[in-house]
């Protein structure tokens, strides 16, 4: 009781001392256009950390405000605002030591994602993000009239009243102008592609439900039906909020020139596609129209009616992940390719955590598969199965074919008992990346091992850049998928999957591993296990680093030819590496040697 009751007081103390701190800042000015300067500090700083507010000067709380509120002036109806600078003490009043990026712009979701993204991708740190959310009223001119004592919640539905995001961030000092212009430019960029999302979601969302009620009633000839039907549970369920939605478009296929290309059929774009211009491939966003020789022009005239893929496109909204690409095609009477309705956009979260056996498309997957492993669905085999394919990857269950995963998801089943390294290949249709699954036994599993692991299939496969999860849990077996991909328009090399394989399981291998496996192979299983289990707490640190288990093992024979206490021996040998005329040596002695 007596520590709730100090608790309380020392919140009552720190809330005193956070009004006393906003206080004193909006005494600095007697009056503050549009409102008082005490309600606009209260409404700006209301969910910043009391401890972070505390830790400022009252002269730079207020600078902050006021600058904001400046920019924020005149604000055209539907247009962000953006300034980065860092201000001083000389010039502007006040100073944070940072670089300072304010924006004023309409209140809509993925803001803060999609800003921080793109901080992360250029390498910003940032330091501190003050996001209040304003009701305020603006006349006909879109200039500032009032700022609002109401939550958005709350906000009267009048005209010239609008709920605006006032976003204040922090970065690392940043002393070239051009490039706080160039940061300035590409965050309005990425503001942009926010609002062209967003007010077009609703109508991607209905395009969607729109061609999934089409292939109900007029579904394409030679598909098979039960296909049709898991192409349209697909579409209706990404429709219910499990899709975020970003571009969509709709093009027909043709040949121009004798070159198979798709052309934009104009008025059918959305959200990032919303303008017309030069068609995005899977390769990426806004390239030519013409299709490119190889996978992508093949696979555009495939017989087949759905592609789901990732694009080469980083999303500039929500996530900084690369594109979900789900291209439906047309058909015409004779069963041809004439086009695709393409939907660009991201799973959401609980597009990954729904059971496998209830998200369409995957759920007649998972049956398929379990239906060819021959396991009974009630064995225990069976359970572990479907164990395994609620946990994989499930970008990989929407993308590989039922043969590949059933392959995989079987293998892996059998693995659990085995206590062994495997790696698992899936090279993507268009030949721009690698699937790579790793699963090794838990124990094995380490930072060091898996950066030894990426760097390898990185080399392996002449990545331009790897993309890797990781999945620990109670199950004796560890999972790493790896994405390596290569530079657009270039293809992934052929690789010996055997020797990758090896090469892999090196990496998980430690020092005492290989002397046991040296020790069994130089004196058989018995002799060589009794000396290991004698010998192996006896190697230090800085041995281990200088000789290889091999030496290790010719140096435990010398050990154990000595017989009597104090007597030692000196071993002379060249190693592989060293030049001519050189040589190395080793010396052994016997318990009680000095």
């Amino acid at each position: 009781m007596v520590r709730a009751k100090e608790k309380d007081a020392m919140a009552t103390s720190l809330e005193e001392s956070r009004q006393q701190l906003l206080a004193s800042a909006a005494e600095m000015v007697d009056r503050h256009e549009g409102g008082s300067a005490e309600l606009l500090l209260t409404r700006y700083y209301r969910h910043m950390l009391t401890e972070d507010l505390l830790a400022r000067r009252s002269e730079d709380l207020l600078g902050a405000v006021v600058s904001h509120r400046s920019l924020a002036h005149e604000r055209p109806v539907g247009m962000p605002k953006v300034r980065v600078f860092t201000p001083s003490v000389e010039q502007e009043g006040w100073s944070t030591g940072n670089t300072v990026i304010e924006i004023v712009t309409d209140d809509m979701p993925f803001l803060v994602d999609s800003v921080s993204a793109e901080l992360a991708r250029q390498g910003r740190v940032l330091h501190l993000m003050v996001h209040p959310q304003m009701v305020v009223r603006r006349d006909a001119a879109g200039v500032l009239q009032e700022v609002l004592d109401r939550d958005v919640a709350d906000a009267p539905e009048e005209f010239g009243i609008t709920t605006e995001s006032w976003m204040h961030l922090q970065i690392g000092r940043e002393s070239d102008p051009a490039e706080r212009e160039r940061l300035a430019g590409s965050l309005l960029q990425i503001l942009e592609d926010v609002r062209l999302s967003v007010e077009d979601w609703p109508r991607m969302a209905a395009r969607a439900s729109a061609v999934a009620e089409q292939l109900r009633d007029d579904p394409p000839v030679g598909i098979d039906a039960e296909r049709v039907g898991q192409v349209r549970g697909l579409l209706e369920w990404m429709a219910t909020d499990q899709f975020t939605f970003l571009g969509y478009r709709q093009y027909r296929l043709v040949e121009k020139d004798g070159r198979p290309a798709q052309i934009p059929i104009s008025g059918t774009g959305l959200g990032l596609l919303r303008h017309d211009g030069p068609s995005e491939t899977v390769d990426s966003i806004d390239r030519v129209s013409f299709l490119p020789p190889g996978p992508v022009a093949d696979k555009a005239a495939e017989k087949r009616l759905e592609v789901i893929t990732k694009a080469n496109s980083r999303s500039t909204v929500h996530r900084s992940a690369y594109l979900d690409y789900v291209g439906i095609k047309t058909f015409d009477a004779a069963g041809e390719v004439t086009g695709e309705h393409r939907f660009l956009g991201l799973f959401t979260a609980s597009a990954y955590t729904w059971s496998v056996k209830t998200v369409p498309y995957l759920s007649e997957k998972v049956a398929s598969i379990i239906e060819r492993s021959g396991f009974a669905p009630d064995s225990h085999l069976g359970k572990d199965l479907l164990g395994v394919l609620e946990t994989y990857p499930r970008d990989e269950l929407f993308q590989a074919d039922v043969g590949v995963l059933t392959d995989t998801a079987v293998a892996v089943v059998h693995l659990r008992e085995q206590r062994r390294t495997r790696l698992f290949l899936r090279q993507d249709e268009y030949n721009r990346f690698m699937s790579c699954l790793v699963y090794l036994p838990r124990d094995r599993y380490t930072t060091p091992v898996r950066l030894r692991m990426e760097a390898l299939l990185k080399e392996a496969f002449n990545g331009a850049n790897v993309e890797y999860t990781t999945r620990v849990s109670e199950s004796s077996l560890a999972r790493l998928h790896f994405v390596v991909r290569v530079e657009p328009g270039e293809s992934l090399p052929a690789v010996d999957v055997e020797e990758l394989q090896r090469r892999l399981i090196d990496t998980t291998r430690s020092w005492d591993e290989d002397l046991a496996d040296s020790a069994r192979g130089e004196y058989g299983e018995e002799q060589g296990s009794r000396l290991v289990s004698k010998y192996r707490h006896g190697f230090p640190e800085g041995y281990k680093a200088d000789f290889t288990p091999r030496i290790a093992v010719a140096d435990l024979r010398h050990l154990e030819e000595l017989t009597e206490e104090g007597q030692f021996r000196l071993n002379l040998y060249q190693p592989t590496s060293a030049p001519q005329g050189s040589a190395g040596s080793s010396c052994t002695g016997a318990a009680g040697s000095p």
